[in-house]
């Protein structure tokens, strides 16, 4: 009850307050049963989004992996992204981050805002990532 209260009884993915809520696991921990989760570890999700988090989070984990190792992405250049991720979800409401960076890619404040964040990633790349400076 307490994370479904926190999250105002709405899905934190699409804002539906009208369709079963799930408590979702953002991670499984090892040795944990589901009921010793803190509530960071917790979030609202309407029936539909849950089916479909639930259904495509390990592919999509999958495919991010597979396409850092097929690119070459080295431990630093990981390191960077990691930086970038916080970077955002300190600016944005953590619930809303996945829209945040999509309104960052299509709209005109949101690329001047996602070029500022752009530049701190770059500029992270150039200090401790690939070929020492060179991008």
């Amino acid at each position: 009850m307490e994370v479904l209260e926190r999250d105002d009884w709405q899905c934190q993915k699409c804002g539906n307050k009208k369709l079963t809520l799930h408590v979702h696991h953002l991670r499984y921990l090892p040795n944990k049963d589901p009921w010793e989760y803190g509530t960071n570890d917790l979030l609202t999700l309407c029936a539909d989004c849950h089916e479909y988090e639930t259904e495509t989070r390990k592919e999509q984990e999958d495919q991010l992996i597979e396409m850092l190792r097929i690119r070459k992405f080295m431990s630093d250049d990981i390191g960077c992204i990691v930086d970038f991720l916080l970077r955002a979800s300190e600016i944005y409401h953590p619930e809303h981050l996945s829209l945040s960076l999509r309104w960052n890619l299509w709209s005109k404040p949101g690329v001047k805002n996602g070029r500022n964040l752009l530049a701190g990633l770059i500029e992270n790349f150039q200090t401790r990532g690939k070929g020492h400076g060179k991008i």
